[in-house]
């Protein structure tokens, strides 16, 4: 495609010429279109990260505007007895977030419990959950962003989609490796990340390769290592079927 974005002379006769070409010699990739169950399940996710995120910063406003005030209340303040006491506060700037708060709980957790139910009703979600640390909506989201499974001819081709390979610049003998190509799907890489963090609670094989590695690399390489490796892990359970083994 870069035949036609950098072309110095630019039509639409030119643009549509240098595609007829390009598809004539079969150089066009091709875009992964997944079935309508897996689209719906997509946008359902991607709307619960959303109000999730809607709600964490009202949240943050909240304490933002205690902190302007020098207020502080002495116990969690988003638990229901923290509620209660924000209220009493007598702060419109908070008193007047709470209300919204409670909209987007309720809608959250109607959405969670869609989700909860789509994930029992899928072999490859209660597979992924065996995984410690992944839970019903990590899960629920790789199985949507990956698809098929079979589309992937390896698991590095997976972690590639991702965007969780290193990329390379070569040229003669020499060879380069740099950060991650954070290329393909953003979605798998945060909730991977996420689950790596879970993860490391646990005594696997994945906590004990992170754990060699943060000992000589900064924290982020070493937690970015780990969500490659379990994304190979991932791969794997779900091309055989099995559930995963520490």
């Amino acid at each position: 495609m870069k035949a036609v974005a950098e072309a110095k002379i630019k039509t639409d006769e030119i643009d549509s010429e240098t595609l007829a070409h390009l598809l004539r010699a079969d150089l066009l990739p091709e875009s992964y279109v997944p079935p309508k169950e897996i689209r719906d399940l997509r946008e359902l996710i991607k709307r619960r990260a959303f109000l999730v995120g809607m709600r964490t910063r009202l949240k943050n406003r909240i304490h933002a505007e205690l902190a302007k005030r020098d207020i502080d209340p002495g116990s969690p303040l988003f638990t229901k007895r923290g509620r209660a006491l924000l209220a009493c506060l007598g702060v419109d700037a908070v008193s007047q977030l709470l209300p919204v708060m409670e909209t987007l709980d309720r809608q959250i957790g109607e959405i969670s419990a869609v989700l909860k139910r789509a994930a029992a009703e899928d072999g490859r979600a209660r597979i992924l959950t065996t995984i410690p640390g992944v839970g019903y909506y990590t899960a629920l989201l790789l199985v949507a962003e990956i698809g098929d499974i079979n589309r992937f001819p390896d698991a590095e081709r997976l972690c590639s989609y991702a965007g969780l390979v290193p990329s390379v610049r070569r040229s003669g003998g020499s060879t380069v490796h740099g950060h991650i190509t954070k290329e393909g799907s953003k979605w798998m890489r945060w909730a991977l990340t996420e689950a790596v963090h879970s993860h490391l609670r646990y005594d696997t094989e994945l906590t004990r390769f992170h754990k060699r590695l943060a000992s000589k690399k900064p924290g982020q390489v070493a937690t970015t290592a780990t969500a490659r490796k379990m994304l190979k892990a991932v791969y794997c359970m779900l091309k055989a079927g099995e559930p995963f083994q520490p």
